[in-house]
């Protein structure tokens, strides 16, 4: 896929599940929500470190996920 297409799926549980819960929490004044946006705001941890390590491989490029490894394969390089 598409470098663009995989830093939106990297970021995204971070968000939904992390950031949005944890907001949401606060505001409503719902400790048990946001805590779990907390807990998730740490588990995403490791796909926002992804994100920071593919931040200058270009739009365009083809990226996976590695089979057996944490992180991914960029199969066609360049930098914005």
């Amino acid at each position: 896929m598409r470098a663009r297409a995989y830093r939106l799926g990297v970021v995204t549980p971070g968000i939904v599940l992390g950031v949005v819960p944890s907001v949401a929490g606060i505001i409503t004044g719902n400790g048990w929500v946001m805590s779990f946006g907390l807990f998730f705001r740490f588990v995403a941890g490791g796909d926002f470190l992804i994100l920071w390590l593919v931040r200058r491989v270009a739009g365009r490029a083809l990226v996976e996920d590695h089979p057996t490894k944490v992180g991914c394969s960029v199969y066609e390089a360049g930098i914005e």
